[in-house]
């Protein structure tokens, strides 16, 4: 009889505790402290309920999201999973889940989620936010299998100056002037034949395909290809082929990713062979936190052209970039670069092969740039980039004032002391359009400045394209 009491009495002070537990839980202090960020204090508040509160969808929902915060996504998970039993179109608890499996690193599953919310049309911000995680997704997929990724595209352009000529040069800028009006008008009339500004329109078709192949958890090789065929309406001696060919050796070790690569290129021009570029690089990358990369490379390469050996050079660039994520009234990317380099001609004993004795007039010189723009997330399918680019460079030749007829020619001091100095500029914008994970469409505009005192070197060019292209993984 002691027995049966005692129990009795134990059975009802547990329902007395359940029921001012069940009085003194508030959900209103949940929605406060997450609202405020505090999902520590969030998930400590709901630990007290949690034995009388479990399976309430309103208190599963902010406990399993600070949870996850906290760094315990199994247990939120486990959580949020209760909450979709009950409501299957509550889109907010299925992204938590999938950032749940994310933090998991069950990305398939995680995929499945993402995909799950993206059928059921949710709002702008949402698709935004799964979008992000998805081709996080996939780089983190890359770790583990080979991954590959190509593209067609085809556009049409204006191009306002098809070969970056002068809006207007004189004979002057040569000989100086006074002298014979009959010689000077002579070799005005053919420098106007010869350089031109010309205009016109043209098409394009261009692809690439890359492939990453992983050897280890951190090492991994990397092949890609590109080609640019483009062929103008009427101007078709300025028509051009651009391939390359790409390789890279990656390693990665936490935060940092490093870089071993080289590159080969041939640009051809009217059908015939004009240039020839190879070139090694290296590169490393950090990740400062999730939204910031910083990074640094050095490159090297060595330009060969079949027909005018005079400009063959070897061409050593280094620089540093940054890349920063940002949300103001719309998700943004903030990036930057600076770099500084030479370009020296070809050695002696190189030059000397080609029959060359003299190329520092066309390419001694030494140079530095930077960039700066920036990529507005309109919308999950609409993106704006502007950037403008910047490169100054000082030659080591003397400019060809009143040189023609000077027998040490435009490298001699005695003839001119001011050398060659040249700023270039580019401002640029693209609006983008993706109508779906394969089809992208392209509207770009560039404005192009080069300010030199050479005349032959100071000219503005612009040009307007259309593209689509068609990208598959």
């Amino acid at each position: 009889m002691v027995r049966l009491l005692a129990i009795t009495f134990f059975i009802s002070l547990l329902s007395v505790n359940a029921q001012a537990a069940e009085a003194a839980f508030d959900i209103n202090q949940m929605v406060r402290l997450h609202t405020l960020g505090k999902s520590k204090e969030v998930y400590q508040y709901g630990r007290q309920y949690l034995g009388t509160k479990e399976g309430d969808p309103s208190f599963d929902y902010y406990y399993g999201m600070a949870a996850i915060d906290i760094g315990k996504a199994s247990e939120g998970v486990f959580a949020l999973e209760r909450v979709l039993i009950y409501k299957p179109d509550f889109h907010a608890a299925r992204l938590e889940v999938a950032r749940g499996y994310f933090l998991l690193e069950e990305f398939e599953r995680a995929r499945q989620e993402f995909d799950t919310i993206l059928k059921q049309n949710p709002p702008q911000s949402v698709r935004i936010t799964v979008n992000r995680y998805l081709e996080a997704i996939q780089q983190q997929a890359g770790r583990y299998q080979t991954t590959q990724h190509g593209g067609i595209g085809l556009a049409y352009g204006l191009d306002s100056n098809v070969n970056s000529a002068p809006s207007s040069i004189s004979v002057a800028d040569f000989f100086g002037t006074g002298g014979d009006t009959a010689v000077q008008s002579s070799v005005q009339a053919s420098l106007d034949e010869d350089y031109a500004l010309q205009d016109d329109q043209y098409t394009k078709i261009n692809g690439f395909y890359d492939i990453d192949v992983p050897l280890t958890a951190r090492w991994k090789v990397a092949a890609g290809a590109r080609v640019d065929m483009r062929q103008y309406a009427d101007l078709d001696i300025y028509d051009s082929l651009t391939l390359e060919v790409l390789g890279k050796v990656k390693y990665l070790l936490g935060k940092q990713r490093y870089g071993l690569g080289v590159q080969y290129q041939t640009f051809d021009l009217d059908g015939n062979a004009y240039r020839d570029s190879t070139g090694l690089n290296a590169e490393w990358r950090y990740e400062l936190k999730t939204t910031t990369f910083v990074g640094a490379n050095l490159q090297y390469s060595m330009l060969d052209y079949p027909d005018q050996a005079v400009r063959n050079s070897n061409i050593t660039t280094i620089g540093a970039d940054i890349t920063h994520s940002i949300r103001l009234w719309v998700p943004q990317m903030l990036f930057a670069s600076v770099y500084t380099g030479s370009e020296a001609p070809k050695s002696s004993s190189d030059n000397d092969e080609d029959g060359i004795t003299d190329t520092s007039s066309t390419v001694d010189r030494d140079f530095w740039g930077m960039s700066v723009g920036s990529q507005l997330n309109l919308s999950s399918r609409w993106a704006l980039t502007v950037a403008y680019s910047r490169q100054n460079s000082e030659y080591a030749n003397y400019l060809c004032v009143n040189g023609l007829a000077a027998t040490g020619g435009c490298s001699d001091p005695s003839v001119s002391t001011t050398t060659r100095d040249d700023t270039y500029q580019r401002f640029a914008t693209d609006v983008a359009w993706r109508m779906d994970k394969h089809w992208l469409f392209n509207g770009s505009y560039s404005l192009t400045d080069n300010t030199s005192n050479s005349a032959l070197s100071d000219y503005d060019r612009d040009e307007l394209v259309l593209s689509a292209s068609y990208q598959f993984n």
